[in-house]
């Protein structure tokens, strides 16, 4: 069984390496990448071959095991919450 994965957001500088870590291992599916700067976001998704998911609401209906929050540090408390919520 592979651990699913999904990205809240994209704009920390170590987006791409924990991306490519990730697209590496067999154990691992990637589900979905949100951003909300969403032309970043569909950059990245199509770079990487990661679904973009529109909203937060859209990647966590698709029950990830765990998400990587690479958004702005602002904005970690936030997509914390929302994930621990769900």
């Amino acid at each position: 069984m592979k651990l699913r994965i999904g990205f809240m957001g994209f704009a920390h500088v170590h987006a791409p390496g924990h991306a490519e870590i990730l697209r590496s291992r067999n154990d691992v599916e990637i589900i979905g990448l949100f951003d909300d700067v969403r032309d970043r976001g569909l950059y990245y998704a199509n770079k990487y071959g990661i679904e973009f998911t529109p909203s937060l609401e859209d990647l966590v209906r698709k029950k990830p095991d765990l998400v990587v929050i690479d958004s702005e540090t602002a904005k970690h408390l936030e997509y914390v919450k929302i994930a621990a919520e769900n």
